[in-house]
């Protein structure tokens, strides 16, 4: 072993007779043995003897022979040699026991678990089993690992149990029948077998081993004939802990007077029984891992931390292993008059010079289990494998842990066994100290998640261990209680903002949008003069119906509410029907407001609990209640004029005609890649369209009806899951879900969501990706065939590149291409027709040169055209973009006139069709060519009059 420094995380032990520092283990960042170094050789290690010393010991004497036809003439010479190499000249499992530095750690019990060093899988070793005993031998392991050896032993004596009962019932044991299950279970039940579903589920493997096959019939059977067995029965016992705190510093000397006591044999009796049990309370070890643990598992550090590496417990078969620390709970300080300093880290253990123990707590894990490290260093038994606890001839027996147990409960609950015979003891177990810190642990107020944490804890099994701890101290819970309410108000109705305040964030803004709506109504009542009492609109009247005061205990009354349901409308904050109809607008979220009920809720200071049953009944009362608001509401709206209906949750039949057939996809896709081009199938881009199955139910719908609707251009792009390079898609509502949510009240006083539009691309790549994806939505509709939908779209893409500065014109174009395009369909022209019409170049042209208020402000002062010359100021309109106005000044005309040349103002432009007509009325303003300067002098009409 090598010295190690004394840095913060350094875990040692000191002991010996000058007090070194000696590691335990090795840590991460220790320094570790050479390669081989853990193979002992008594030889010169650079002579030949050596290599032929190693590999014997490893039974490698068929590996030595190639290793010496490869040069490998000693033990220093195959150390070094790389394991690549070697492995190509002996092999995997040859490397795995040359280079492997530990070997399988030694079972402690019968019923212990193998835990096998690390090692990689080999093909090789694999492989090498050959022959039918080398076979047979490997599956016997095989089939033996698939229960756990502690479990063997009791599926064993169930099955037999079992086998013995059908031999009463005159039954074969399998297969298994319901007849067999019923017969069988009567017996149980006459026996009062509690763990009777373990039987019938030992049997059910057994019945599946042997090839029988198991319906649902007889897993109904089962479940039937365990509640007959378990009815009544009553709760389970209790399991058994004694209360570590009351133990006495000399609790060593009771524990040996407990021994003799009880006459235990010496057999069974256990070295350093104290700090074996004190260790293993707390680190809730059960009794196999009592006896597993070994020197090498348990370290310690200078700052007063034991820390114990458990590699296999119950609920690990793969034998991952885990660590749990725990901390010095003493007074590391000498007694006052005492003399000696500098050795804090030796008090209240063997090695203490002297007899100070005022600091020294009876309960403390650090210095138990370092007091059995330094037992084993003085006694000379110390060894990385040998087992931590014990008398040195073995580890624990199971014997020794149980008389261990019951010697702790006999000393520490002596004053609830006293008028009881010796052999109460014999109830408690090897489970006991697991039992102990678990509700150790509780009463000091640890939380139970904690506890599992500690104790490995992974299902609820952990309340049947701590049980009513928690409840030891009741002071404790009228402290907290009491805490609580000397903050509340004297009186005891609770002011209203202090009870909004305990209302959820979802009530709080339906309480805001409730009175957002009811002032915006009040205020149009108060500003209609000519209204009469009596002839207010409805709208107001159904606000007001709303607002009134609603008698809600009388409603709660009619529906049969609980009284704890109530109980939990009021800590909610659901005092008045209005609030209830809102939070239950979507009628399925009562179940998860009633969800709190079923592991219990702390209301009014008492915990309120319903049973899964009771659950259902309130579940369906609150509905009922839903049904009483909404009568009510409708009895206080007067019928003047029709309202809206509400909103139906159940898809209407439109919707439904308009969703894609079954098998429709498929379908398509395959026909889409049956086609071959250059020797192979076409792929089809499912990503472009994956995630707007709605729109394209409707493009199906459409193709087989006829009504042809336009398609808006970034439906299908900001809808799919994914973009064109296949990555998530974060425009879509399934990616990037709303923050917020726009709401609208109608005229009977419900909420409406908004509904969300459709953005618009902006940029060139977003334009094209949306026009990619409206062409395989042509396609995928089966609008027309794949050519004639390509060679359309790649007009679209090709206007878009030629015109990066113009996308407001082209979407403009797209939308109204797309209607006129949908209506030629209707009218029964084929799709290349009407491509044709509405991409002809006077269309181009005409929507192109359309003015279109722009994506994003432009740069300089465009507006006024005072900076920089940009150009004649612009109308005084008061459009949003600020459009030009038609009436432009006087100063503009002779701007424009004095800065372009005739030959700039009507070359490379279209002829103004209203100037031929001889109605143009923007004159020289006028964005088309109106011919000669003369022409447009002579026929231009005098701007009207503002």
């Amino acid at each position: 072993m090598s010295q190690k420094g004394s840095g913060p995380h350094s875990w040692h032990n000191k002991c010996g007779e000058n007090n070194t520092t000696v590691v335990t283990r090795f840590e991460p960042g220790t320094a570790s043995p050479s390669t081989m170094h853990h193979i002992q050789c008594p030889h010169d290690r650079s002579s030949f003897a050596s290599l032929v010393h190693i590999l014997a010991s490893l039974d490698l004497h068929c590996a030595l022979e190639p290793l010496r036809s490869q040069g490998i003439r000693s033990a220093d010479q195959l150390e070094n040699t790389p394991k690549a190499q070697l492995r190509s000249w002996i092999g995997d499992p040859a490397i795995d026991k040359l280079f492997n530095k530990s070997v399988a750690r030694p079972r402690t019990r019968s019923d212990a678990l193998v835990v096998h060093p690390y090692q990689r899988g080999s093909r090789a070793a694999a492989s090498a089993v050959q022959g039918k005993s080398a076979l047979e031998k490997a599956d016997e392991a095989f089939q033996e690992d698939k229960f756990a050896r502690s479990s063997r032993g009791p599926r064993e004596s169930r099955w037999k149990l079992w086998c013995s009962l059908a031999e009463q019932r005159n039954l074969p044991p399998l297969p298994i029948t319901v007849d067999l299950i019923d017969k069988i279970g009567a017996l149980f039940k006459q026996a009062r077998y509690r763990s009777a579903a373990q039987y019938y589920s030992v049997a059910k493997s057994e019945h599946r081993a042997q090839g029988f096959e198991w319906s649902p019939s007889l897993d109904h059977a089962v479940a039937q004939a365990v509640r007959s067995i378990t009815r009544g029965m009553g709760p389970s016992a209790a399991k058994l802990d004694f209360p570590l705190e009351s133990c006495s510093r000399s609790l060593e000397l009771d524990i040996e007077r407990a021994y003799a006591s009880l006459q235990v044999p010496a057999s069974s009796r256990i070295e350093a029984p104290a700090d074996t049990g004190i260790v293993a309370a707390w680190f809730l070890l059960r009794g196999l891992e009592i006896s597993s643990v070994v020197c090498e598992d348990v370290s310690f550090s200078r700052e007063g931390l034991v820390k114990l590496s458990l590699p296999v417990s119950k609920n690990d078969a793969s034998a991952r292993g885990c660590s749990r620390t725990h901390a010095c709970i003493c007074s590391r300080q000498h007694d006052p008059g005492c003399n000696r300093s500098g050795d804090e880290g030796m008090l209240f253990t063997p090695l203490q010079q002297c007899s100070c123990s005022l600091g020294r707590h009876p309960l403390c894990p650090y210095h138990a289990a370092l007091r059995c490290a330094i037992r084993l260093r003085k006694s000379g038994r110390w060894e990385p494998k040998a087992p931590f606890f014990g008398d040195g001839e073995g580890p624990p027996t199971k014997a020794q842990v149980v008389w261990l147990a019951r010697v702790f409960a006999w000393v520490l609950c002596e004053g609830d066994l006293r008028d009881w015979p010796r052999q109460v003891v014999q109830r408690w177990a090897q489970h006991a100290f697991r039992v102990a810190g678990a509700q150790l642990f509780a009463r000091a107020d640890l939380d139970l998640h904690v506890i599992m944490l500690i104790g490995r804890w992974g299902s609820a099994a952990i309340c049947r261990y701590v049980q009513e701890a928690a409840l030891a101290n009741p002071a404790r819970a009228a402290q907290a209680v009491a805490d609580r309410t000397s903050v509340l108000p004297s009186s005891s109705q609770t002011p209203r903002p202090s009870r909004l305040a305990l209302l959820p964030a979802a009530l709080d803004q339906v309480r805001a949008v409730f009175d957002t709506v009811q002032s915006v109504f009040l205020k149009r009542v108060r500003f209609q003069k000519s209204w009469h009492p009596g002839t207010i609109p409805t709208k107001i009247q159904v606000v007001k119906a709303m607002a009134a005061p609603v008698p809600f205990q009388t409603m709660c009354d009619q529906a049969a509410v609980h009284p704890t349901v109530r109980l939990l409308f009021k800590a909610k904050g659901v005092d008045v029907p209005g609030v209830l109809h809102h939070l239950f607008a979507d009628r399925d979220k009562v179940a998860a407001f009633l969800d709190p009920l079923r592991a219990g809720i702390e209301i009014d200071g008492t915990t309120r609990c319903r049973s899964t049953e009771e659950l259902l009944i309130d579940q369906a009362t609150i509905l009922e209640l839903l049904d009483v608001i909404a009568a009510s509401k409708a009895a206080a709206t007067p019928v003047a004029a029709p309202t809206p209906a509400a909103a139906n949750t159940a898809p209407s039949s439109a919707e439904k005609s308009q969703e894609l057939p079954a098998g429709y996809w498929n379908d398509f896709v395959t026909d889409y890649e049956s086609t071959v081009v250059d020797g192979r199938n076409r792929k089809f881009p499912a990503h472009l369209l994956l995630g707007a199955e709605k729109t394209l139910g409707r493009m199906v719908a459409e193709k087989k009806s006829g009504l042809f609707t336009a398609l808006p251009l970034g439906e299908v792009l900001f809808s799919r899951h994914f973009t064109s390079s296949r990555q998530v898609n974060p425009f879509s509502a399934t990616t990037k879900p709303e923050t917020s949510t726009k709401l609208f009240a109608a005229e009977d006083g419900t909420l409406s969501k908004v509904t969300r539009g459709i953005p618009e691309p902006q940029r060139m790549v977003t334009m094209i990706d949306a026009f990619e994806a409206c062409k395989f939505a042509f396609m995928f509709a089966r609008w027309r065939p794949n050519a004639e939908v390509c060679d359309n779209f790649e007009f679209w893409e090709d206007l878009t590149r030629d015109n990066a500065s113009r996308f407001a014109q082209i979407r403009q174009f797209w939308k109204k291409a797309s209607w006129e395009m949908a209506m030629a369909l209707r009218s029964g022209k084929t799709f290349a027709q009407a491509a044709a019409e509405v991409t002809s170049p006077q269309a181009k042209q005409d929507a192109m040169s359309r003015w279109a208020p722009p994506d994003r402000p432009t740069k300089g002062n465009e507006k006024g055209g005072e900076k920089g010359d940009k150009g004649p100021g612009k109308g005084k309109g008061k459009g949003k973009f600020g459009r030009p106005s038609p009436y432009w000044s006087q100063q503009g005309q002779q701007f424009q006139q004095q800065t372009w040349p005739q030959h700039q103002q009507t070359a490379g432009r279209p002829q103004c069709r209203l100037f031929a007509a001889g109605y143009c009325r923007f004159g020289a303003s006028c964005k088309f060519a109106h011919g000669s300067q003369t022409q447009q002098q002579g026929n231009v009409p005098p701007p009207p009059s503002a």
